[in-house]
């Protein structure tokens, strides 16, 4: 964890942790893990800097999320500096 403290700032770190334990959670082995993650197209890390390039503002929370039918995705909550929970 102390490599991943140096490379990422908090406000990465802190969404990719949650992220993290979000997918877990739902995979049992490597291989169900690899399986869940395999169709992402972007980076958790890209994920948080597209979601605040479109609403300024701190990650709260990300996950993947596949529930739409539009395929697997980051789905991100974030506080804006007006103190507001958006999702994107």
């Amino acid at each position: 964890m102390k490599h991943w403290h140096h490379l990422l700032s908090h406000r990465i770190a802190l969404p990719l942790a949650a992220a993290t334990l979000a997918l877990g959670a739902h995979a049992k082995t490597p291989a169900q893990w690899q399986a869940l993650t395999a169709p992402v197209k972007i980076s958790l890390e890209q994920a948080v800097q597209n979601a605040t390039q479109m609403t300024p503002g701190q990650v709260i929370e990300i996950e993947l999320d596949d529930g739409d039918g539009a395929g697997v995705r980051y789905e991100a909550h974030i506080l804006t500096p007006q103190q507001q929970s958006v999702e994107v």
